[in-house]
């Protein structure tokens, strides 16, 4: 049997962390920066960034509108 993959929370986190930090630095965008156009705290941002948080679609859609960009640019594999 071949081996599948699974998505997990941790995977999700990953990703979403690794996607945001390269668009953030992409777009020279700080975290304060960010907590102003969101209204997501640093610290959740900060959570976010270390994997700690998972974040929910409210706030994906606030990110991504945030940086000009698609859900997908976050969340995509």
């Amino acid at each position: 049997l071949k081996e599948r993959s699974t998505i997990t929370d941790e995977n999700c986190r990953s990703t979403f962390a690794r996607n945001l930090h390269e668009l953030m630095r992409a777009r020279l965008i700080s975290q304060q920066v960010l907590t102003e156009r969101t209204g997501i705290s640093q610290g959740m941002l900060s959570n976010y960034l270390k994997e700690k948080s998972t974040p929910s679609l409210t706030s994906v859609k606030k990110i991504a509108q945030a940086l000009d960009c698609g859900i997908e640019e976050l969340t995509e594999w």
